[in-house]
């Protein structure tokens, strides 16, 4: 197998063709530059069928395909490897939005290193640009990539690659610098269709989904699993869909040692459901790390961060205007090993919600979180003996917070735990802070902050 596009010396002879079909199934051409013009695909008998090392290429902007009725696809393959879409327009039916079921404008099945780059896709009826694994079992699917592409207005999935890979092997998809829009259409809040996620990649093992925009999705803005990095994207409007509640990102069933770093997710419309703008879910593999870090989550969010599985570290994210800023918490599994530490939740009903459900919650440890303006800052519901172990956060502008003790801190106060004479935290002037010590206990009490950060001690208990 080549290792790159148009590998294993296959000959590379360019046409100009006004009639797509000429190529559809001709061994001898390898690049086909597609001339300047519409063409309607219902006249050039449906569906073109590239085969192995062929690339489809046209000058962005100057060669539209179009669909008039309900197509499936404007290209199809099973199997085979090196294929690449340039520069392409695919325009679908606008009265077949809403329909819903397989295949896509740009779709494979089983293809190693496919490529859509800088491609247009939008009115289609069903899914977007779709690089589907193989159906053989243990089979990989490898290499895919999708890069500076516009895919919008469609029933289904804007862009999704699959790598359905074995222990031992990368997959290796990528999507990357990519805008995907109004999924499904424009009005996802009202669309009974299937799955309307912007960007997915599934059974990616070592892949990215990176530098992407999504907008208005009626699902999640992007969902990935199996050591999928997400880095460096923006997941606006979110879950429009008021019949199933899903999230801005999501590392779903089968992620492991997925890491969601330095994203943006914003919501600004709020279709009224309970979402969230990152959530964590368990699968087979939940006994391995995810990590969610550095990330920004704005907006009126039912959960800022939600975590129901094992094994993850929420560290240094900062969550505004959700009701709850970080929730972890066993709706479908037992949730042990989890971190909360260094993030910033501010503006709106709970810092930091630790509860069972279904199932029992245990060993999680929140540190060094700052929390401000909440009606509680921290809120813990859970039974396990090691539930929650708290140390050094700081709460500012926090009416009522019920820690692990059961303490009540007041507004404008602050709650801390540390190992420690004195209070550690940074506080404004003025804030009392009700202090733990946990080595000794002999600098518990209830302290004044000085104008110069030093703490006045005003009581030996709390």
């Amino acid at each position: 197998m080549a290792d790159g596009f148009g590998g294993d010396g296959a000959e590379r002879t360019a046409r100009t063709v006004l009639q797509l079909q000429s190529f559809a199934e001709d061994p001898d051409v390898s690049t086909v530059e597609v001339a300047p013009g519409t063409y309607d695909l219902g006249e050039i008998g449906g569906p073109v069928h590239p085969t192995s090392h062929t690339t489809i290429s046209a000058v962005p902007g100057t060669a539209k395909i179009i669909a008039a009725t309900d197509e499936y696809a404007f290209t199809q393959t099973d199997g085979g490897e090196h294929i690449r879409w340039e520069g392409l327009e695919i325009e679908g039916s606008p009265s077949d939005i809403d329909s819903n079921g397989y295949s896509g404008a740009i779709y494979t099945r089983g293809v190693d290193y496919a490529e859509a780059v800088n491609c247009h896709v939008y009115n289609w009826s069903r899914n977007g640009i779709w690089f589907r694994a193989s159906d053989t079992a243990g089979d990989v699917t490898r290499g895919c990539r999708v890069s500076g592409c516009h895919v919008h207005d469609l029933s289904a999935l804007g862009i999704n690659i699959e790598g359905v890979g074995v222990d031992g092997e990368m997959a290796d998809l990528r999507i990357s610098d990519s805008y995907v829009h109004h999924i499904p259409g424009s009005t996802p809040e009202t669309s009974d269709s299937g799955t309307q996620t912007g960007i997915g990649a599934e059974a990616a093992r070592g892949g990215t989904v990176s530098g992407c925009v999504t907008w208005q999705t009626g699902q999640e803005g992007i969902r990935a699993d199996d050591s999928v990095s997400i880095v460096a994207n923006t997941v606006i409007d979110p879950a429009q869909r008021t019949d199933n509640n899903r999230a801005g990102i999501a590392a779903t069933a089968g992620a492991q040692r997925a890491t969601i770093t330095g994203n943006c997710v914003r919501l600004e419309t709020d279709p009224g459901t309970d979402d969230d703008g990152i959530l964590a879910v368990p699968g087979p593999n939940a006994g391995e790390n995810i990590a969610i870090s550095g990330n920004t989550v704005m907006g009126p969010f039912y959960r800022g961060i939600s975590v129901n599985r094992p094994s993850v570290a929420v560290v240094g994210n900062s969550v505004d205007g959700a009701y709850s800023g970080v929730v972890v918490w066993g709706e479908l599994e037992d949730v042990t090993g989890v971190s909360v530490g260094h993030n910033t939740l501010s503006d709106g009903s709970r810092g930091v919600v630790v509860r069972d459900a279904n199932y029992s919650v245990d060993e999680v440890a929140l540190v060094g979180n700052a929390i401000t303006a909440m009606d509680q800052g921290i809120r813990e519901r859970a039974t396990g003996e090691a539930a929650v172990e708290a140390a050094q956060n700081v709460m500012v502008s926090v009416t009522t917070n019920y820690d692990d003790t059961g303490a009540l801190v007041i507004n404008g106060g602050a709650y801390e735990s540390a190992a420690a004479e004195t209070p550690q935290g940074d506080y404004p002037p003025g804030t009392i802070v009700r202090f733990e010590d946990s080595d000794g206990g002999s600098g518990t009490g209830t302290y004044l902050t000085a104008k110069d950060g030093s703490f006045v001690q005003l009581a030996s208990s709390i």
